[in-house]
């Protein structure tokens, strides 16, 4: 459900349907794109179009009768609105001779199945044929198609490698794990969050930001200017916009000696990948902190390859959570606060405790003591005692929690 680099065929076209409704008012343009959203009964198709153009969710199941849909407004850019028409299509066989009417004028389409129900995944190909059979865009070509592994939340009966493998053989260039229940990826991400006019941009123009809002004052508050660029977020595979972003972050790096954060995607890859786009740009590797290991280079052989490989700084900033559950990405099993102490431990014996970073992310009310959380000393009052029962020395702390950090803040 989330905007990707598809939606650059779901742009205006030269040859007007009925779908396509276009009101200009003084240079403002409102835009109508049908998408669809298909699938077996019960996987969650109407729950995933609810929660994402009313925020809601209900547990309460009624089959959908035909076809349903809904629409949700996205401000584009200041003079564009789309209004993205979301059609939810019945997934019992008895509708299924009406599907080529439904599909009429669709621009793009969500196949759904229930990652707990293998035999819903084993319909997506069933259902993609019947797509690809009734529906084109106007050049003939097939309309974009995105992958939702919906239901996250509860049980997985199908793997990570058998949905990857099932998109690379059928052309599907992205998938992700949703659940209507957790809002998990019902929204925007990354470059997907951003408007026409800032997907467009040039590195040149990104570089000239950036640029700005470190030597003069940042755009919304001139008088406030940024300390470092950060965090420089990619999904997996990366996109081109987010290329682009990493390529112009290592020449303002490079031009200003400043510090950068990466955000990489859920991918063991995404590291070393953004690390190669970055040095090759230009970027001191030695200025850039790699977040979120403890949630992207699980194993301790990919931590420790990437560790040998690179010389950044590797910062593990999910302390607190000791769920092993990890509704982003159901297929791992999460590190607790024990695992992550060990995994610093291995850095330690390696002699690369100069570039571990250690944080938590107080992101949730339920992390605050007055919720019963851990609240914001979890780390000095509970870690950090840990670490000394593991053989930690103070000294050894101390450059983690404060020389670390301090020498990446400082600007060269």
């Amino acid at each position: 459900m989330r905007r990707t680099d598809h939606t650059a065929s779901m742009t205006p076209r030269a040859s007007r349907r009925d779908s396509d409704v276009v009101l200009s008012n003084f240079g403002h343009k409102e835009h109508l794109f049908k998408f669809l959203v298909i699938g077996d009964y019960g996987v969650g198709k109407t729950a995933l179009v609810r929660r994402y153009t009313e925020g809601k969710f209900s547990s309460n199941y009624k089959i959908t009768i035909g076809a349903d849909f809904a629409i949700k407004t996205l401000d584009w850019d200041p003079q564009t609105k789309i209004n993205l028409q979301l059609w939810d299509i019945a997934g019992h066989e008895r509708f299924g001779y009406m599907t080529r009417v439904y599909y009429k004028y669709a621009v793009a389409a969500a196949l759904v199945f229930d990652i707990s129900r293998a035999a819903t995944f084993q319909s997506m190909k069933k259902w993609l044929n019947d797509l690809r059979e009734k529906v084109a865009l106007p050049d003939g070509s097939g309309i974009p198609v995105v992958l939702l592994a919906n239901k996250c939340d509860i049980s997985v009966a199908v793997t990570d490698e058998q949905i990857s493998k099932f998109c690379r053989e059928n052309k599907i260039h992205a998938w992700y794990a949703t659940s209507a229940k957790n809002n998990t990826n019902v929204g925007h991400y990354l470059a997907s969050t951003q408007n026409a006019s800032t997907l467009n941009m040039t590195k040149e123009e990104m570089y000239n930001l950036m640029c700005k809002e470190l030597e003069e004052g940042c755009v919304e508050y001139p008088e406030v200017k940024a300390g470092f660029i950060g965090e420089v977020g990619s999904n997996w595979p990366i996109e081109d916009f987010e290329k682009r972003a990493i390529c112009a972050t290592a020449e303002v790096q490079a031009q200003l000696r400043c510090s950068v954060s990466f955000h990489p995607g859920r991918n063991a890859s995404a590291p070393m990948e953004i690390m190669r786009i970055y040095q090759e740009a230009g970027g001191d590797a030695s200025r850039a902190i790699m977040s979120h290991v403890d949630r992207t280079l699980i194993k301790k052989e990919q931590l420790m390859e990437f560790a040998d490989a690179t010389k950044c700084y590797i910062q593990f900033d999910l302390f607190g959570i000791e769920c092993s559950f990890y509704q982003l990405n159901p297929f791992m099993d999460f590190l607790s606060d024990a695992q992550r102490v060990k995994r610093i431990a291995l850095l330690k014996k390696e002699k690369k405790l100069d570039r571990v970073l250690m944080s938590h992310d107080i992101h949730t009310k339920h992390r605050l003591i007055h919720f019963g959380g851990h609240g914001y000393s979890h780390i000095a009052n509970n870690v950090v005692p840990t670490m000394i029962n593991k053989g930690f020395t103070t000294e050894e702390i101390e450059l983690i929690t404060a020389e670390n950090p301090k020498k990446w803040l400082t600007r060269q």
